[in-house]
């Protein structure tokens, strides 16, 4: 079975349109963590939140290298 993310069109304009408002929060997160008075607790919900959009954002990375993999992979026979 495949994973999900190999369904999904990275070509498409929901993926773009997906992907900028991924950025514009991972921008937004940042800057937000880079502020200064948040203490332990709310460091870590930002810092959380920002490895969300990353995973998601390296969704079509993730899938290349998942195919490079599949394309090495020997057959069976060895050939």
């Amino acid at each position: 079975m495949k994973a999900p993310e190999l369904e999904i069109d990275f070509d498409s304009d929901a993926w773009k349109v997906l992907e900028a408002h991924a950025r514009k929060q991972l921008d937004d997160l940042r800057l937000k963590n880079d502020g200064v008075g948040h203490d332990l607790q709310a460091t870590s919900v930002i810092r959380g939140r920002i490895a969300v959009w990353k995973e998601l954002l390296d969704m079509p990375k993730r899938r290349r290298e998942a195919e490079d993999r599949a394309s090495r992979q020997i057959s069976p026979g060895g050939y």
